[in-house]
């Protein structure tokens, strides 16, 4: 860098982007130093959590020749680095709520444990190449500048997840209860403690100490490949023999229904293992941005000035992302009475294993695959012109004025994230195909169709086989460190079976591995359709490409800005006698926004659907009204504590199928496909501003400034993109039923959401006033202190909304998570700073020194209570769903910054530690739903160097010394009732060191 420039206010003459501050990173050129310069740096890294050591190397050369011409200069460096660093982290999910369930009153469970363990690995390549010419009469000065940086950022993650009970707040309300009644008809998803136990809360309601099990009657699979079920070969250990009891089965071990359940005692044959899987991750992405510059400075008089700027800027971002999960049963032991939280991990009861059972490949079955790949472009083109005219007539300074042309666009090939189940294959005669050991298929494999529902009710079924033909080559049996965050988070078990990390990663060998196609499957939606294969979930995909039309997008911005400012300041700008300078402008801002894309249309399962001429495959087309099956559910045979047929019969929960009940426009509304649009917005800003500096004495200085500033949504949430999932009822008492006075289901009001982004935003501008006052009272101390406040406008938040959608003329009201623009924020508060060296000490002492800053900040967060703004073509964005933080995301209340120095002689010495108040990190989580918030957290830094001579120095820096752990809560409770935080994660990251040497010649 050549040099970094700092404005706390804007100016006219400023590029409009900054509200906080705008800084202009000035990128080194020749002519910035007096002749040849050869400089060489290397160090190396090394992050204890990693135990790794990386390097990182740099090159620059530049010098400059004079000509009869005129002076040229030219400048070339090279940069490389490479960083390997490793987080771990524990996760506690959704809270959901249960009212008088497990004691009386209000508790809160996480629906998931979740302990990660993430390898990340970053290696960059940095070019930049710099050229200058100036004429001998020094009116003209050329600099034509180009830079290329590339990043290979990847990270693996190994995942280990214990889930309590179905997540059954999913699409719900964010104060959805559990309330006793529901916890007996729904026992089959709620979680319990192991008999004998009990789970213990805080004052808060918060879960404290427990062992969890889970309950039966949920349909796991037949253990008994011998019974003749097509559902066999699903959970075989390796000797054929079921890796669980008939008590995993529909009809559990109660004997009873949940009708009766509160009537009769629970059996111990009755629980079994709560949910627990491992998971495989690894996202590998490429970017490489370029940049090619030309400025042109023109100085005809000693009085007016040009500035003329052309610059091109092209961006590229290729990414995969992939993951694979493994599921099997544990019985969870959970404490959360200290600072961090504890799992521990046993054989759960009715289990066909014990010794060494999660570490076992055949306890396991595969359970989902997520694949993700992004292909995007961008470019970007800018011109800019100003002219400046010095007046200098005593108090005005000089004139400015100048206009800028900016058009940037992204072309977008960015797949959803293609979450399909495995698991669910078990339903159709597949499981033996995703135990992760493999068994000789069923006889009749491959007439699937004949084994679909019929019209009538009837199936038919095939013969199953049973022989054991070993495990695939995607195996990855890992031990988890003990030292894992420190140690005593994980008991129980230490060694789990993963999907192989270098599988995962080569996509063609994956898809042979465990696509739909791969594997004989001849059903679409059956099991997992890779991005770019074109079949099944995907059969969408534009022809050519690995995209459904709405994941191919275009998004362009077109800005034309034009200003003048006045600067004032001289021998006779005197106000009361004390001398001041400063500047007053206005800046005209032209925005127009164009985004081409689509949404993603709410997809039925496959099996809503009959194949109407049997042949086995589900297309696009042939998902209508007219095949939808509409059958009967079967009646519930209930069995004794022996898992043995009692001969009572109960009518099922559900009498029919959902497809009895779902409206003949919600299934039109839910076929599938896109709905491509292009959507265009136009702003217009004025941007004022003024600041004013008094020189109060040699020492003393007061500066006012007042402006309006503007910042423009982030590119990628314009896009025009949204994705819409439909959700249907399962269980008995769901109020997406519609029922009648008698209680009857009638019918389904199915609950559609959406995740997406925002072609119609505003840009968000902030009314800004500033005042400070300065004290220089030596040459190297200062004192300062300073005040603003900060009024924003159409201010910019991941929230929920609801969004009309119309689809083939029917409406439906989808609950939307995306950024939408909001009234009410706000900022205000003080900052003071002190820097001095304390020179008046004997020599060595007199080399220390200190830097302290504290600020404090009022900030009030978007009122989303109320519709906040329109999101074009009349769509009113709505946040229900959302608790009101009282917060802006990102600011703290209070932070400080402490500094120690020293500085004699060829020795510096800096040691840092920087503290700041809990802060708000989203309004919305991803994950959870609820507000999280990031608690209080200090970080401690030091860096030692040492000049050897003039030519080489020596220098060692460290990171996070005291090896701050990151703690984050989940709001549960609105902020009218209290803003309630509970624990949502926890994280620790490496301490880094550097050792590094620089030569300059």
């Amino acid at each position: 860098m050549g040099g970094v420039d700092t404005y706390k206010n804007q100016m006219a003459e400023l590029i409009e982007g900054g509200i906080a501050g705008t800084v202009n990173l000035r990128t080194r050129t020749p002519f910035d130093q007096p002749g040849q310069l050869i400089s060489i740096s290397g160090s190396a890294n090394y992050n204890d959590l990693a135990e790794s050591v990386t390097p990182e190397v740099s090159g620059l050369y530049s010098n400059r020749f004079e000509t009869s011409i005129g002076e040229f200069g030219i400048l070339a460096n090279v940069a490389y680095s490479k960083v390997n660093t490793r987080t771990e982290g524990v996760q506690l999910y959704r809270m959901w709520l249960a009212e008088d369930v497990f004691q009386d009153g209000l508790t809160y469970l996480p629906e998931r444990h979740i302990l990660r363990d993430n390898e990340y690995d970053r290696e960059r390549t940095g070019v930049a190449l710099a050229g200058q010419w100036q004429d001998n009469d020094r009116k003209w000065l050329a600099t034509l500048q180009y830079n290329r940086s590339e990043y290979q950022n990847a990270w693996e993650e190994y995942v280990l997840e214990a889930a309590y009970g179905a997540d059954i707040s999913y699409s719900r309300a964010l104060d959805y209860t559990v309330t006793p009644g529901e916890a007996i008809a729904r026992y089959d998803t709620i979680p319990q403690a192991l008999l004998g136990t009990n789970l213990t809360f805080d004052e808060d309601g918060f879960l404290q100490t427990g062992t969890l099990v889970g309950d039966n009657t949920s349909w796991t699979g037949n253990p008994d490949p011998n019974a003749g079920d097509w559902t066999g070969y699903f959970a075989l250990l390796d000797s054929g023999e079921p890796l669980f009891t008939q008590c995993y089965n529909w009809q559990g071990c109660y004997g009873q229904y949940s009708t009766d359940r509160g009537e009769n005692p629970v059996s111990p044959l009755s629980q079994r293992g709560a949910r627990f899987g491992t998971r495989t991750r690894s996202n590998n992405n490429k970017n490489v941005t370029q940049d090619i510059g030309f400025n042109l400075k023109y100085a005809p008089t000693d009085r007016l000035r040009f500035n003329f700027d052309a610059q091109w800027i092209d961006a590229s971002v290729d990414n995969y992302d992939i993951e694979i999960a493994f599921e099997t049963y544990a019985q969870q032991a959970v404490d959360y009475t200290g600072d961090l939280p504890v799992l521990t991990l046993e054989t759960p009861p009715n289990m066909g294993v014990t010794n060494g059972y999660l570490e076992r490949p055949d306890s396991y079955r595969y359970q989902y695959v997520m694949d993700h790949i992004e292909e995007s472009t961008g470019e970007e083109y800018a011109f800019r012109g100003d002219a400046e005219y010095d007046i200098d007539n005593g108090w005005l300074s000089s004139i400015k004025v100048g206009t800028r042309y900016a058009n940037r666009q992204q072309d977008i090939q960015n797949s959803a994230y293609n979450w399909q189940s495995m698991g669910a294959a078990t339903w159709q005669a597949r499981g033996h195909i995703y135990n992760i050991n493999r068994f000789d298929p069923p006889a009749d494999f491959g007439n699937y169709a004949a084994r679909r529902p019929l019209p009538d009710g009837s199936t038919v079924d095939g013969p199953p086989g049973i022989n054991f033909n070993g495990y695939p080559d995607t195996l990855d049996r890992r031990l988890w460190d003990g030292g894992f965050f420190g140690g005593g988070l994980l008991n129980g078990a230490n060694a789990f079976m993963f999907f192989d990390m270098d599988v995962a990663q080569d996509k063609e060998q994956l898809a042979g591995a465990l696509g739909a196609s791969a594997l004989g499957f001849d059903i679409a939606g059956a099991g997992w359709d890779p991005i770019c294969s074109n079949t099944g979930d995907r059969i969408d995909e534009v022809a050519g490409t690995c995209y459904t039309p709405a994941e191919l997008a275009n998004v362009e911005e077109e800005t034309y800005a034009g200003y003048a400012q006045l600067n004032f300041g001289g021998s006779e700008a005197q106000l009361f006698g004390v001398p001041f300078s400063g500047n007053i402008g206005v800046r005209y801002v032209h925005t127009i926004n164009s985004s081409s894309g689509g949404i993603d249309l709410p997809q039925l399962g496959n099996d809503l659907f009959q194949d109407l001429d049997l042949s086995g495959t589900i297309e696009p087309d042939e998902r209508a009204v007219d095949n939808v099956i509409c059958v009967p559910n079967p009646p519930r045979e209930v069995t004794g504590p022996d898992g043995e047929p009692t001969g009572e019969v109960l009518p099922p929960e559900i009498p029919f199928s959902n497809g009895c009940y779902l409206s003949e426009d919600d299934i039109r509304f839910s076929l599938g496909g896109s709905s491509l649009t292009t959507a265009e917005a136009k702003h217009d800003h004025w941007l004022p501003s003024a600041n004013i500096k008094f020189d109060l004495t040699d020492e003393f200085i007061l500066r006012f400034a007042a402006s309006r500033a503007m910042s423009r949504p982030d590119f990628g949430q314009l896009r025009n993109y949204a994705s819409i999932g439909v959700s249907l009822p399962s269980n008995e008492g769901d109020p997406s039923y519609i029922t009648d006075e008698n209680g009857e289901i009638i019918g389904i009001d199915p609950i559609y959401t959406a995740s997406g982004q925002n072609p119609y935003l505003e840009p968000v501008t902030a009314d800004q006033f500033d005042v400070s006052f300065e004290w220089y009272f030596s040459d190297v101390g200062s004192f300062t202190l300073a005040g603003f406040y900060k009024k924003f406008h159409d201010y910019i938040q991941t929230d929920r909304y609801n969004r009309e959608v119309t689809v083939n003329g029917i409406t439906r009201t989808v609950d939307t998570r995306g950024p939408i623009n909001g009234d009410g924020a706000s900022i205000k508060g003080f900052e003071v700073a002190y820097q001095t060296f304390f020179d008046f000490l004997p020599t060595p002492l007199d080399g220390f020194g200190v830097q302290a800053n504290y600020s404090y900040i009022d900030n009030s967060g978007i009122q989303n209570t109320q519709p906040a703004a329109t999101a074009g073509e009349g769509t009113e964005q709505f946040s229900g769903g959302t608790y009101e933080t009282g917060a802006l995301e990102g600011l703290s209340e209070h932070a400080y910054n402490l500094v120690g120095l020293y500085e004699k002689g060829p020795f510096a010495a800096r040691l840092a530690y920087n503290w700041r108040s809990e802060y708000l990190v989203t309004v919305v989580d991803c994950c959870v739903a609820y507000p999280v918030w990031n608690d209080d957290q200090g970080l401690l830094d030091g860096s030692l160097r040492y000049r050897l001579n003039d030519n080489f120095e020596l220098s060692l820096s460290a990171q996070n010394l005291l090896n701050t752990k990151t703690k984050t809560r989940q709001q549960v409770t609105d902020l009218s009732e209290g803003a309630l935080l509970l624990p949502t994660g926890y994280f620790q990251n490496d301490r880094r060191y550097t050792l590094g040497l620089r030569t300059k010649f």
